[in-house]
């Protein structure tokens, strides 16, 4: 329970910057451009887990404490743990059964969410940020694109 309530706490706080996008001033013809960044953060966490898995101490994340934490509990309750035995399960074998494992997951639902990126690309007509500054702007090149292109016969 401990270990699982680390991982969602180092998946999550990747996941809850790209709702906060999706919920504030973000352009729909953004949303293709975070999840894509998002997507990227996650499997660069995978690659952390696997690590803090293997040994290597992360300060970052919230999973590397999580042998720190079973020590502790283990320390606290020391008659349940003459009960219960030698842990079940190692740190290495929670990242690779359970935290690789629900990482990929995720990134299977958000690249799932977020294939419809030709609908999203026609909301740049709405996107202010794509209004000329100026009317002349628009009037003074207005059709010569056409003029340029058309061929003489």
């Amino acid at each position: 329970m401990i270990a699982a309530a680390a991982v969602l706490c180092d998946m999550l706080a990747h996941v809850c910057i790209f709702s906060d996008n999706l919920q504030g001033d973000v352009y729909f013809t953004l949303v293709n451009e975070k999840a894509s960044a998002l997507v990227d953060k996650l499997h660069d966490l995978i690659e952390r887990f696997r690590r803090v898995g293997q040994g290597e101490a992360d300060i970052g994340l919230q999973f590397s404490k999580v042998e720190c934490l079973w020590q502790e509990i283990d320390d606290r309750t020391d008659l349940s743990r003459h009960l219960r035995g030698p842990p079940s399960v190692t740190i290495h074998q929670f990242a690779e059964e359970f935290a690789i494992p629900i990482v990929h997951s995720l990134i299977g639902e958000i690249e799932d969410a977020f294939q419809c990126s030709e609908v999203l690309q026609s909301f740049a007509v709405f996107n202010l940020r794509n209004v000329p500054d100026s009317v002349a702007e628009v009037v003074n090149n207005f059709g010569q694109e056409k003029c340029y292109n058309r061929t003489v016969r």
